[in-house]
């Protein structure tokens, strides 16, 4: 079943409101830390799409090995364990670090399903044709 134009648009739309509330939390922190919270957002996402995939390819049946799953998983906590450390390292106030921290969690959830819709669509098209 194909996905609908307003669910495509909001997937992302929801990523791009995602990235820019991160990035404006990020770009608040006048320039300290900028780079190693940027590089955790980053690892976030990268391990967020690795594991959707993962998981996708292994919804049917085991076609991956044991620790080719269990990687995006470690990975996936170890982003979030890294990001809240460097979070909580930060001289911020408790108002930014809460918007930091949602921010952050919203890119992860709103990469997931836009990584789903994506691959969604890809696989109604190689079917239709």
């Amino acid at each position: 079943m194909k996905d609908t134009f307003a669910w495509i648009f909001q997937t992302y739309a929801a990523t791009a409101i995602a990235f820019a509330c991160s990035f404006y939390g990020i770009w608040g922190l006048n320039g300290s830390h900028f780079e190693m919270v940027s590089i955790c957002l980053f690892l976030a996402v990268y391990v967020a799409i690795t594991l959707q995939k993962m998981i996708r390819d292994n919804q049917k049946e085991e076609k991956d090995t044991l620790i080719y799953r269990a990687v995006p998983w470690v990975g996936l906590a170890f982003s979030f364990i890294f990001t809240w450390r460097s979070l909580k390292s930060l001289p911020i106030d408790h108002w930014h670090f809460i918007q930091l921290v949602t921010s952050f969690l919203f890119v992860v959830s709103s990469v997931f399903v836009l990584s789903k819709t994506i691959r969604d669509q890809k696989e109604y098209e190689d079917h239709k044709s």
